[in-house]
């Protein structure tokens, strides 16, 4: 009986997987470059401003069932403008500083050829944190906006403005003084939403916002030493894109539509990613089922803040992108 002889797996599939190994790798290590960068450095704290949009309507800017976070170096114009608008409940006017924003970044995308820098080479890093918990990792001014933008689900629950608070990690002597808005824009609730989250106590309502919703943004936007590698090695192994495409800067990482974002787009995908890798979603991203829809699926009274902040990140990259990833 001739022996059986076990055949190998195609080159494309090894070629695959080294790429996928690679990409993990190479996330790996920036991730603990960037937490030894930062604890080689002493903190400083400052409390942001903290408002809330009430307005009508669908946004690239703010999303409804969101709260954005602004920061920049203290007495820029930007957030002055971004805070006046927000009061005023003129979300056209919010559109427009995010729009001129968001032109500032496309413009360095095209036309920028420097190379990355080590992680430990940028002078600021900050972190936003909501009570114990920390939200958003590697915030940083070297932006072409000069302005870092995030973006969190937020299921409608209470939130204290007191709890929102920003560290600052800089190079010893090389701090700049910071600025932060917290721009809050609660979505609106059916009955039973609000049932749901009233049982949800003050000391709890940490489970009201989502960590900062980016998978490749929150590190690779800071990781400037190793973001083009990790992005062409993510693209590389992913065996399927969704409509979103993935633009490198050396200092940034944004995200585009196919074929269109909305005209403000560019600055909120910035730190707002949805891509499959080896066919999976991230486990840090998006919920399970993303791209169905999975937000009208009807809630039980035994559901969770989670399981409504989870429905909530859904329907907010709706919004960021004008339609769901295919």
């Amino acid at each position: 009986m001739a022996k059986k002889v076990k055949k190998s797996r195609r080159p494309a599939a090894q070629s695959q997987d080294r790429a996928q190994a690679d990409a993990g790798l190479v996330l790996t290590e920036a991730i603990a470059d960037y937490e030894a960068a930062i604890e080689s450095r002493a903190p400083s704290f400052s409390a942001p401003t903290v408002l809330t949009l009430d307005a009508k309507g669908p946004s690239a800017a703010i999303p409804e069932g969101s709260v954005v976070v602004f920061v920049a170096r203290k007495g820029g114009a930007n957030l002055a403008q971004i805070a006046s608008a927000v009061e005023k409940g003129d979300l056209a006017a919010v559109e427009k500083v995010h729009d001129r924003l968001a032109a500032a970044i496309r413009r360095r995308i095209e036309g920028d050829k420097t190379e990355p820098r080590e992680i430990d080479a940028v002078p600021s890093y900050s972190e936003l944190r909501y009570g114990s918990k920390t939200i958003a990792r590697a915030i940083f001014l070297e932006t072409p906006s000069s302005v870092d933008a995030r973006v969190f689900a937020y299921n409608g629950g209470k939130l204290t403005p007191g709890k929102f608070q920003l560290v600052q990690y800089a190079k010893s002597g090389r701090g700049t003084e910071l600025e932060t808005l917290v721009v809050i824009r609660p979505p609106t609730l059916s009955a039973l939403e609000k049932t749901i989250l009233a049982q949800v106590p003050a000391a709890g309502s940490e489970a009201n916002i989502s960590v900062d919703m980016a998978f490749i943004g929150k590190i690779v936007r800071a990781v400037v030493n190793a973001g083009k590698n990790v992005v062409q090695r993510l693209a590389a192994a992913a065996t399927k894109l969704t409509r979103l495409v993935i633009t490198v800067d050396p200092q940034l990482v944004t995200v585009g539509c196919t074929p269109g974002c909305p005209t403000g787009a560019a600055l909120m995908v910035a730190t707002v990613s949805y891509v499959k890798v080896g066919g999976k979603a991230p486990s840090d991203g998006l919920p399970e089922g993303f791209g169905e829809t999975n937000y009208t699926l009807e809630l039980q009274k035994s559901a969770t803040a989670a399981d409504l902040l989870r429905i909530r990140k859904a329907m907010v990259v709706e919004q960021l992108y004008g339609a769901k990833p295919e």
